[in-house]
C-alpha cells in the first residue's frame, strides 16, 4: 500500500470538503450511535468520534464500490481502540476485500442472500429444531441475521465478548460468521424452541446476545464440525436454486 495514501487523501477530504452533504450527514447522525457507553466514543465530538470520522470519511471516498454503509462504524471504531486511524483504515479494507465483506456493503447486497442460505443449511442439519420452529413460525434470517453478517457481530455483543470474536475472525476468516452463529442457537436452542408463539421467539431472539457467557459461546460455537468445503457446497447449491421461488430456502431469504 501507498504509506501516504490515507493521509494524503483525509487531509485533501478535509481541506476541500470532497464528500456530498447527505453522506457525510449520515456519517455525522451515526457517531453517537456506536459504542455509546465505551469511553472513547461517548462524548460529542471527542477524539474517538473525530477520528471514527475521519477513517470512515475518507474510507467512503477510497472505496467507491461501497462508500459509506451504516455497519462499518461499529467495525472501525472496534479497530480505533487497539490502533491509530491509518491502521484502521487498512484493517477496515483489509476486511472488505481479504475476509469478503466487501460483498455486503454494495448495492443491492449482493453476498447477503447466499449468506443467509448457508447460515439456514447449516442450522438446518446441526440445529434442526431451532431451523423449523423459526421456519414455521415464519421468522427469516433477514429479521434478526442481516446485522451479523453486515458487522461481525460489531453491533450486537457486548465490547468484551466482540473482541473474542474479532480474535477468531482473524484467524480463521469468514467461517467464524458461521461458527458464532450456530453457538448462538445452540446455546438458546431450548429458549426458542419451547415457545409458542412469534412474539415471544423474536423476543427471545433479540435477548440471545445480550448477556451472554463468551467462554460458553466459544465452545459452542467450536463443537460443531464443518468445513470450508461444507459452506462451499451450500453456496453452490444456492447459486443452482436463487431463482426457484418455490424452494423451501429461497423463499425464506427473499427480500
Amino acid at each position: 500500500n501507498n504509506p501516504t495514501l490515507f493521509t494524503d487523501l483525509k487531509n485533501r477530504l478535509l481541506q476541500e470538503k470532497i464528500l456530498n452533504d447527505k453522506e457525510e450527514g449520515v456519517i455525522i447522525r451515526d457517531l453517537h450511535r456506536t459504542f455509546p457507553n465505551h469511553v472513547l466514543f461517548m462524548y460529542k465530538l471527542g477524539e474517538g468520534q473525530r477520528a471514527l470520522y475521519r477513517v470512515l470519511m475518507t474510507y467512503s471516498h477510497y472505496n467507491t464500490n461501497t462508500g459509506y454503509v451504516q455497519g462499518m462504524g461499529f467495525l472501525t471504531a472496534l479497530f480505533l481502540t487497539y490502533m491509530d486511524e491509518e491502521s484502521s483504515f487498512w484493517l477496515l479494507h483489509s476486511l472488505m476485500v481479504n475476509y469478503g465483506l466487501e460483498g455486503f456493503f454494495k448495492k443491492d447486497f449482493p453476498d447477503l442472500r447466499k449468506c443467509l442460505y448457508v447460515l439456514l443449511s447449516l442450522v438446518k442439519k446441526f440445529i434442526p429444531k431451532v431451523y423449523y420452529q423459526l421456519r414455521n413460525k415464519k421468522i427469516y434470517p433477514t429479521m434478526y441475521a442481516s446485522q451479523w453478517f453486515f458487522t461481525f457481530f460489531a453491533c450486537v455483543f457486548e465490547f468484551d465478548v466482540l473482541v473474542r470474536i474479532f480474535d477468531c475472525i482473524l484467524l480463521e476468516g469468514f467461517k467464524i460468521v458461521y461458527r458464532i452463529a450456530l453457538g448462538i442457537f445452540k446455546l438458546n436452542e431450548d429458549k426458542i424452541v419451547n415457545k409458542n408463539n412469534f412474539e415471544e421467539i423474536m423476543e427471545n431472539i433479540r435477548m440471545m446476545t445480550k448477556n451472554i457467557n463468551v467462554d460458553e459461546l466459544i465452545k459452542a460455537s467450536f463443537s460443531i464440525s464443518f468445513s470450508r468445503k461444507d459452506i462451499k457446497r451450500y453456496e453452490e447449491r444456492y447459486e443452482k436454486t436463487k431463482n426457484n421461488k418455490d424452494d423451501e430456502m429461497i423463499k425464506q431469504v427473499d427480500f
